[in-house]
């Protein structure tokens, strides 16, 4: 391919050159006349040995090598000009070459500058280089002494592939990246220097390389990249030098070393990092893992069908891409308070995880975290996410509702792609831009064309990129007002938030069924007469003076769930994004006949319930026993009669004698 380049280019040049020449006086001509080639943005000369252009600052770039000798000296000057870069591929597969000098002033090699010169067996690199380029020496198959300047700060991916005979080699203080397959298949490199400025080893930088025994990762390494060190059979020895710098570690990145092959089946810990599962995994698994572990490693459970159930310690800081990635078994997973980064693909076809809490630690969650999480019902975003990965819940096909936080500035293209039970989404006001195909459509398997959901709404504000995409693809938009507060009178129960400013709230007081319950209410927004939902995250403040309480949303089924209320001035406090029964649950137990609820049942309860049964108030107006709480109420009404009378007073006199 590259000859078939030079010589389109030689081509061209001649074409150009022929109506140059016509122009020019014979003497022109002449002179001219060790231009070999024009292309349209350089002038290609050729002078002994060496093809040439002129660079801006009037030095020179090697282009090409015409000569053929075994042992080359690169010049510092041709025709009088500073030799300060060869370029692209200029000595590629100039097989007759044994030893390359490299003279002071060079500051750059190009991409592929000596790539497959077979015979090349020793090159000096001199400190004024500052920078080579990939594959500068790939498949030197015959390379065994190589001195880098000390200018270099990176080498760059593929510099040494295949260099075969490369036996040992220096890399300078001051590199701060082997980029990804740097090393590769250097089958007799035994011994190599890693200096402590290396911050990163990307993928492949030393895969395949069989000879090599031992190395030591220096101790500001932050990454090391995908098959690094796979294949590096006789690799026994790993020395970590600090292994709480090291933040992301590639997928088989020491696959078949004996190192590797050393580790006991189960997971594999690179210090506070769970590296990723070695061996078949049993059937059913139930992992618990180390207590201080801070990372969850790129595909550490990749593709494990068996697992079951994973316990992460509040010490994980970060999942890393692809961490659970195709675990079908796991049905749900607890990512605790503390962690900061989901990596993309982190929970990709767990086809069987149903519902997720995402804490407000995370502050970023890469693309496709959980595409294709068929079962995925359910998902709570942290508040302060600011973007939504491309394609994060795509085809989540069982997701039928959820909450776009409000500080949200950027929702991704593809990111509700395939969310067929998704039929409504609520964009806040903050959100400035939604990307295309990002909700209310699905793709076509057979074709790849992507289909609207039937019905598919909108609920946003007007003005806003959620009503250009929703006219810009033909959805229905419903406008949404501002957060608005609705409030019961007879109950004092508020509800605030993202609501249809024409909905009605509507409470109800429900007999007190649920155990240790002390007030029940059926809260609902209607519109119409019809029930509706809110349309985002809402609110909601119940009064009530009995302290100690849960809030429990009570289901069709007749199961509850903990609303994690906090009381507060005299009210229990909760957020939620659905309005149904909600019952007030006692932490505490009553005693028998403890009208005043102090603990202690004493003559002091007589005198309590004598005042509430001749109509007494409190100080704020209320009764002095909440009859409706039917805890209370059932522990003071001692002859089980459903009523509170002087009977009660009675008996409650004679348990009082008997008890004390």
């Amino acid at each position: 391919m590259k000859n078939t380049k030079r010589i389109t280019a030689v081509i061209l040049s001649a074409l150009m050159m022929t109506s140059a020449f016509s122009a020019l006086p014979v003497s022109a001509a002449v002179s001219e006349s060790n231009i070999s080639s024009v292309s349209a943005n350089d002038t290609f000369v050729t002078s002994g040995d060496y093809e040439y252009s002129l660079l801006d600052d009037g030095t020179v770039e090697i282009s090409k090598y015409v000569g053929n000798d075994s042992d080359v000296t690169i010049p510092e000057e041709i025709d009088g000009k500073k030799v300060t870069s060869i370029g692209e591929w200029a000595f590629e597969s100039c097989t007759e070459i044994t030893t390359v000098n490299i003279s002071n002033g060079v500051i750059i090699i190009k991409e592929g500058a000596f790539s497959y010169c077979e015979n090349l067996k020793s090159i000096i690199i001199p400190n004024t280089v500052t920078e080579i380029g990939y594959s500068i020496f790939s498949q030197c198959e015959n390379l065994t002494n190589v001195m880098i300047s000390n200018g270099i700060e990176w080498i760059p991916n593929n510099a040494f592939y295949r260099c075969k005979n490369l036996a040992n080699i220096s890399i300078p203080a001051g590199v701060t990246e082997i980029d990804s397959g740097a090393f590769s298949e250097c089958e007799s490199l035994a011994s190599i220097s890693i200096p402590d400025s290396v911050i990163n080893i990307f993928s492949g930088a030393f895969e395949n390389c069989l000879n090599l025994t031992d190395i030591t990762i220096p101790k500001n390494v932050a990454l090391i990249g995908w098959n690094a060190f796979k294949n590096c059979s006789n690799l026994s020895n790993i020395r970590f030098l600090n292994t709480d710098n090291i933040k992301y570690i590639g997928s088989d990145a020491f696959k078949e070393t004996k190192w590797y092959n050393n580790q006991p089946n189960g997971v594999i810990y690179i210090g506070k990092m769970a590296h990723t599962y070695k061996g078949n995994m049993p059937e059913n698994a139930k992992i618990e893992l180390k207590q201080g572990t801070t990372n969850i490693g790129i595909c550490a459970f990749y593709d494990c069908k068996n697992l079951l159930s994973i316990s992460i310690p509040n010490s994980v800081t970060i999942i890393s891409r692809a961490a659970f990635t195709g675990c079908t078994g796991l049905k749900n997973i607890v990512i605790p308070n503390g962690v900061q980064e989901i990596g993309t693909y982190a929970f990709s076809d767990c086809s069987n995880l149903t519902n997720i809490t995402i804490p407000n630690s995370v502050k970023e969650i890469g693309e496709y975290v959980f595409s294709n999480c068929k079962n995925l019902k359910s998902v709570t975003i942290p508040d302060d996410i600011i973007t939504i990965g491309a394609g994060t819940f795509k085809n989540c096909s069982t997701l039928t509702n959820v909450t776009i936080p409000k500080k949200v500035l950027y929702i991704n293209s593809d990111t509700f792609m395939g969310c067929m039970n998704l039929k409504s989404v609520m964009i806040p006001k903050n959100v400035v831009k939604i990307l295309s195909y990002a909700m209310g459509y699905y793709e076509d398997t057979e074709t790849g064309n992507y289909i609207k959901i039937d019905d598919f709404t909108i609920k946003g504000y007007k003005g806003t990129d959620a009503e250009t995409y929703a006219k810009e693809n033909g959805f229905e938009f419903i406008s949404l007002a501002d957060d608005i507060i609705f409030s019961d009178k007879s109950t004092g129960i508020t509800v605030s938030g993202v609501m249809q400013n024409d909905a009605v709230l509507n409470v109800t007081k429900l007999e007190n069924t649920f155990k240790n319950s002390v007030a029940t209410y059926d809260i609902t927004l209607q519109k119409d007469g019809a029930v509706i939902q809110p349309d985002g995250t809402i609110t909601v403040k119940i009064p009530s003076n009995a302290e100690n309480c849960k809030v429990m949303w009570i289901k069709d089924d007749g199961t509850a769930e903990d609303m994690n209320a906090k009381y507060t001035d005299g009210c229990y406090v909760f957020t939620t994004d659905h309005l149904s029964v909600y019952a007030l649950v006692l932490n505490k137990t009553i005693l028998t006949g403890d009208a005043n609820q102090d603990g202690i049942v004493n003559v002091n309860d007589v005198t309590y319930l004598q005042m509430h049964i001749a109509g007494k108030k409190t100080t704020d107006g209320s009764a002095f026993i909440d009859e409706t709480n039917k805890l209370l109420f059932d522990c003071i009404d001692m002859n089980k009669d459903g009523k509170l009378t002087v009977t009660d007073v009675t008996a409650l006199q004679i348990y009082i004698s008997k008890n004390n």
